[in-house]
């Protein structure tokens, strides 16, 4: 009997510790082949260990193609509608050279013409090459007149003419032109009463194919709600091509809300007859009269997260998306150039079933704050903890820059004692472990807030091996009046704050070697900066720096010499802080002290 009770113990506990193990969810090499999970449009799957964005084989004829990507062959003998059969067009891009199509004169409302052929290859690709064969043997019917346009598939331009040769005397007509993105290429030969063969009509590029490639991973169902950690993933980007990697989560297995109608004038409800929600597959069974409208389901899914950096994700990202959620979808998408393209060979994340809260609501005051000194900052969170979760006592809440200090934690109002931890964009802060439902645990710091920033915050047991659970934007406490993590700063300010000169006086050659000019910018995006040391009579001693400055803060360090390298005389120097932006122009100046 003891015996059997030991066994149990050991069963829960090996149960227990695996259900809080961090596990991983791998897509592509070393997981789930990509074929097999989730949708994609214009990826080259070929290889199942990868997705990559299409390109173009530079001996491939593009024009055999044209079929299996949904182009066309227009061949029209009478008015726009009527075209050549089917077996005709074919015989221009059935890669076979002994069969021809016939070219000859049309004659229509009293004048005679020839008929253009226009060779959609059913997407934009990029293409260099254009070839146009006549068969030997009937040289007779080769083509002695052409002009070749392009279209690139912009709706709003039109075909460009590449070349035209009136005095062709080759059975092979040999088109290069510059690399460019062709949807369709026209052809209209001559001359105006022969009669003229094609036996092939190639075309021919190389690059990528110049459309987004998406992918779209199946609904990922974790079995029951978990907590999301660092998503991460392995490939290549061209310089020019663009990546965007996004995740969304959900309490249900659809992010979709199927709508049917009922009959009743223009009626639509997203509940079956039996008073249920309606799934995907009833929604496909319905009459297609009956389908209703499929829209987003906000209430029981999270909106995408914005892109996460693609180079930051080789190493891993904190996944943005809300957790703890049963299910997560994410999608890829790539934008790239004819010569740039992207591709991936796995994306993974982390999830735990150890949970600290079901859901961390929190809130930070004030919202709205002066960008020329730091702030005192009160971050306020209460969590919905129910039974089976672990509770925290670590909270780590992102800074846009060194906060450095951190005045109290006070736990249902009464301060407690706390460690801290200070990075340079975030700190961490450990108290006693909350365990019960809607505790309010308020942390007050000071931090300089230069733009809109958002103060994301996770919580997690030190003591146990979970992963971080981000916060939520919520109404905390009615003392707070805000409901959001995000702070906004005036629009008031000036562009440059916090110039700050130390140590002054300063002695070059001695204990102090160097002088620190720091100073602010804020609201700004790239703009030209520098830092100018003169002497009292107006003479450039010394450019400290010249570059491209944006939102942040910045230390300079002039040493004590002129632009030539040698130390200067002792006395008072100006220094001149300049910044050019598109509000105006702003300099800041002030007096520097060289003491030997």
């Amino acid at each position: 009997m003891l015996r059997r009770s030991l066994e149990r113990v050991v069963l829960i506990l090996l149960i227990y510790g695996t259900a809080q193990a961090k596990e991983e969810y791998v897509i592509g090499r070393g997981g789930r082949p990509w074929p097999e999970s989730g949708t994609f449009e214009n990826f080259d799957t070929t290889d199942p260990r990868w997705i990559r964005v299409m390109k173009v084989d530079p001996a491939e004829n593009l024009a055999l193609g044209i079929w299996d990507r949904g182009g066309d062959v227009d061949i029209p003998v009478w008015g726009p509608t009527i075209q050549a059969p089917q077996e005709e067009k074919e015989k221009l891009v059935d890669g076979d050279p002994t069969t021809a199509y016939i070219g000859r004169p049309r004659y229509s409302f009293g004048a005679w013409y020839q008929v253009p052929i226009t060779l959609d290859l059913g997407m934009p690709l990029p293409v260099n090459r254009i070839r146009l064969i006549s068969r030997e043997e009937f040289r007779a019917r080769m083509i002695k007149e052409y002009r070749l346009w392009v279209w690139d598939g912009d709706p709003d331009s039109g075909f460009e003419l590449v070349r035209q040769d009136l005095e062709n005397l080759s059975p092979v007509i040999d088109v290069d032109i510059p690399l460019q993105v062709v949807r369709a290429v026209r052809l209209r030969a001559g001359p105006l009463m022969s009669t003229w063969e094609v036996a092939e009509f190639e075309v021919y590029g190389e690059g990528y194919v110049p459309l987004p490639a998406t992918f779209l991973s199946d609904v990922i169902d974790l079995g029951r709600p978990a907590v999301l950690g660092k998503i991460r993933w392995r490939g290549w980007r061209d310089e020019g091509a663009k990546v965007e990697i996004q995740t969304r989560t959900g309490k249900d297995d659809t992010p979709y809300v199927y709508w049917r109608k009922t009959g009743i004038g223009e009626e639509q409800v997203w509940w079956s007859e039996s008073g249920e929600p309606l799934t995907r597959e009833e929604y496909e069974n319905l009459e297609i009269k009956a389908r209703g409208r499929i829209t987003e389901d906000v209430e029981n899914w999270s909106f995408w997260s914005a892109p996460y950096d693609f180079e930051e994700g080789f190493e891993g990202v904190p996944i943005e998306s809300p957790s703890p959620r049963r299910y997560i979808q994410i999608r890829v998408r790539v934008i790239p150039t004819t010569a740039a393209g992207a591709g991936l060979e796995f994306i993974a994340f982390e999830f735990s079933h150890s949970i600290p809260a079901h859901r961390i609501s929190a809130e930070i005051y004030p919202s709205y704050v002066s960008s020329v000194r730091p702030t005192k900052f009160t971050y306020a969170l209460r969590p919905r903890i129910m039974p089976g979760d672990t509770g925290f006592n670590t909270l780590e809440v992102s800074t846009p820059m060194r906060a450095d200090t951190v005045r109290s934690v006070r736990i249902d109002g009464e301060e407690v004692d706390f460690d801290v931890e200070y990075g340079e964009d975030r700190f961490t802060v450990r108290f006693p472990k909350v365990t019960r439902d809607q505790t309010l645990v308020e942390v007050e710091f000071d931090c300089l807030v230069l733009r809109y920033f958002k103060f994301d915050g996770r919580v997690y047991d030190s003591e146990l091996e979970e992963l971080p659970q981000l916060v939520e934007p919520g109404d905390v406490t009615d003392s707070l009046p805000g409901d959001n993590i995000s702070v906004r700063v005036s629009l008031d300010e000036p562009i440059v704050a916090s110039v700050e000169v130390h140590p002054n006086p300063f002695t070059p050659n001695g204990i102090g070697e160097s002088i620190k000019i720091s100073y602010s910018l804020l609201r700004l995006e790239e703009c030209p900066v520098s830092l100018e040391i003169y002497d009292l009579s107006g003479n450039l001693v010394r450019e400290v720096y010249r570059g491209i400055d944006t939102n942040g803060r910045y230390i300079r360090t002039w040493d004590g010499r002129d632009g030539s390298g040698k130390l200067v005389p002792p006395g008072v120097y100006i220094y001149r802080l300049s910044v050019r932006a598109d509000q105006g122009d702003e300099v800041r100046s002030g007096t520097v002290t060289v003491v030997y």
